[in-house]
């Protein structure tokens, strides 16, 4: 009997006859695919489960955890809360895994919560922090934080919203105002909306452009001066310095997005 007379089986193809644009993907022996996961515990800064302390409390179940925020802000702030996975194949081969996630502990008062590339910075109103929530004169909701380093003050960051309202906007976008975002990871550094976008040209040189990066903010809760207003924002900014643009390379990207609580300071 010829293969051609067997329906279900289909002839193999010669490579040459595929072209060079093909992917192959390599077999797997078989028996290595990692087919058994196992939970083995949970932790809370690294105590198993169940566990509750002035860091809250974490339960476990057959395929979770439950973490509970204490009714403070603990002393070791964000708190880490951890899984590990035990897994192995049908050749006796076996791996370990950990999850961590790092939650931040936040209160009734006033905070900014950052995340920066998915590292969290936390701002509390508890005297480390010099916070400003203000309609400027122009009308403009300012949120700044300032930190102090060596003696001296610096920004840690800035969002301003014009003509605040319960609503989303899109920041420094198209409609042409001044609201802006910008974070500054020390005194050194900045990252903002504003960069540069460079393109190396087959002369060598360098073409220079201004363009903005995309970002939102949404104001939650506004009543105006003398109250209390939340909102959360995300978006890109980007990170420059004179090396990157010397060599006409393009600045850094970086994600951010968080959210606050803070008193609008009253007029």
């Amino acid at each position: 009997m010829a293969l051609g007379d067997v329906p279900d089986l289909a002839p193999l193809i010669p490579l040459s006859l595929l072209g060079n644009d093909i992917d192959l993907k390599p077999l797997t022996p078989f028996g290595m695919e990692w087919d058994y996961f196992r939970i083995k515990e949970w932790t809370m800064n690294g105590v198993v489960a169940p566990v509750s302390n002035s860091h809250g409390s974490l339960n476990a179940f057959v395929s979770g955890a439950i973490y509970i925020a204490p009714n403070q802000i603990p002393a070791n702030n964000p708190v880490a809360v951890s899984v590990q996975l035990d897994c192995r194949n049908t050749l006796g081969g076996s791996k370990t895994y950990f999850l961590t996630s790092n939650i931040t502990v936040v209160g009734d008062e006033e905070y900014l919560l950052v995340r920066i590339d998915g590292q969290e910075y936390g701002y509390l109103n508890d005297g480390s922090t010099g916070f400003f929530c203000q309609l400027s004169l122009s009308g403009q909701l300012q949120i700044i934080a300032e930190m102090g380093q060596g003696g001296t003050q610096y920004n840690v960051f800035g969002l301003g919203f014009d003509n605040p309202s319960v609503t989303t906007i899109i920041l420094n976008g198209p409609t042409g105002d001044n609201s802006n975002l910008v974070f500054f990871p020390d005194a050194f550094s900045a990252y903002t909306m504003n960069y540069e976008q460079r393109t190396i040209e087959p002369d060598s040189s360098c073409t220079r452009i201004d363009r903005y990066g995309s970002a939102t903010a949404t104001l939650t809760e506004y009543s105006g001066p003398g109250t209390i207003t939340r909102g959360f924002f995300s978006g890109t900014l980007y990170e420059d310095n004179s090396i990157l643009s010397s060599n006409c390379n393009m600045p850094i990207a970086h994600s951010i997005e968080g959210e606050f609580v803070l008193m609008v300071a009253p007029e």
